[in-house]
């Protein structure tokens, strides 16, 4: 009988390990996913600000003054 209580409580420890293993690995890959959206992110903004600098100013009112027609 305590052989049989031993093996059920093992068998439930092993199960919420198992659980929280995948819950840790789930959020891993959450956040690698999110630091990668950032990361393409970030690098659009930085593509966009080094346009917008090589624009002459000039030429940069002419566009923008389309912009709010």
């Amino acid at each position: 009988m305590t052989a049989l209580l031993y093996t059920l409580a093992a068998a439930i420890v092993a199960t919420f390990i198992a659980f929280m293993r995948g819950r840790v690995s789930g959020a891993k890959l959450e956040q690698q996913k999110t630091a990668a959206a950032e990361k393409r992110a970030r690098d659009a903004h930085d593509e966009v600000q080094n346009d917008i600098g090589t624009v002459p100013p000039k030429e940069a009112r002419e566009e923008l003054g389309t912009w709010d027609r």
